[in-house]
């Protein structure tokens, strides 16, 4: 998973890392994951600091949004302001780290609880994303990690209904053909 690969500079289990993953995940949908990812390890390699609260809160939101587009963040203005919100909260709640939205070991409901403060992180697919890499990586301290869905994309779904290789007896989402097989 592209998202497990670590720039070189990076130590994981660090904050560092903690960061890194949450800044890339906020922007990591409607794009091209493998290049985002990519060009978010050379991004990190050569500034980590701009993943980091302090400096994101530092910056004009237009010098972010050059910044985050250059990542491959499909909506840059959106991305940069997800960046700024994300900081304030991590700052205001968290003492700028991450990992301490689950101090204590926390259930998946309650993780998805603490992060509807947070733009994009709080969605149904972004949220299992970001739970999983945060917790397969013991960045959060989840009780029940083994009942965490897995994340699909709406799409994809779809396409699997469409070309029967799922077959529905009712329609789970909109649009979705209705089968009775």
């Amino acid at each position: 998973m592209p998202e497990y690969q670590l720039p070189r500079n990076l130590r994981a289990g660090s904050r560092e890392h903690a960061l890194y993953l949450t800044y890339v995940i906020s922007i990591d949908y409607m794009t091209d994951a493998e290049k985002l990812w990519s060009k978010a390890r050379g991004a990190y390699e050569l500034y980590p600091e701009r993943f980091t609260p302090q400096k994101v809160l530092a910056v004009s939101e237009r010098t972010l949004r050059v910044f985050v587009r250059r990542l491959g963040a499909r909506f840059g203005s959106s991305a940069a302001k997800t960046w700024k919100k994300i900081s304030y909260i991590l700052m205001e709640k968290y003492g700028g780290d991450p990992r301490n939205i689950t101090a204590q070991p926390l259930t998946i409901e309650e993780i998805k609880q603490r992060l509807q403060d947070f733009p994009y992180l709080r969605g149904a697919k972004l949220a299992n994303f970001y739970i999983r890499a945060m917790g397969e990586t013991r960045l959060f301290k989840v009780k029940d990690l083994n009942e965490l869905d897995v994340p699909v994309d709406k799409q994809i779904a779809r396409f699997t209904v469409y070309t029967g290789v799922l077959k529905l007896k009712a329609a789970s989402f909109k649009d979705a053909p209705t089968t009775t097989h």
